[in-house]
């Protein structure tokens, strides 16, 4: 197609879940079929990057210091769940299954990657 079609297909590529045709069609259908969207969308992700960061206690996102869980006083404080990614704790938190608290390692351990402790949260 064009040098910024590839480059902005490529990008969605990189997003997870996302393979090469939803990629082409994400494109084509913000370029050719609703490019009024996009300055929508550029405009959530500015705000969202500008506003949004980790909770400093737990490592959740939130637009404040803590997170809505990390303050919420009828959480258990005596339990905490390790979790991976900030996706598995709101999963979790969508099953309702776990009144404790988080704390998001951000990644895994992986020694032959050269990933230990002190590159987690």
């Amino acid at each position: 197609m064009s040098p910024a079609y590839d480059h902005l297909v490529d990008t969605f590529k990189k997003l997870p879940g996302l393979g090469s045709r939803s990629a082409e069609r994400m494109a084509i259908h913000l370029l050719a079929e609703k490019p009024e969207k996009i300055g929508r969308i550029v405009s959530a992700l500015q705000t969202a990057a500008e506003q949004i960061k980790r909770c400093s206690i737990c490592g959740n996102l939130t637009e404040e210091e803590h997170c809505s869980i990390c303050t919420n006083p009828n959480r258990d404080r005596s339990k905490i769940c390790i979790v991976e990614n900030i996706s598995d704790l709101i999963a979790l938190e969508k099953s309702a299954a776990w009144d404790g608290l988080y704390h998001v390692l951000n990644g895994k351990l992986s020694p032959l990657k050269g990933i230990g402790p002190e590159h987690l949260n």
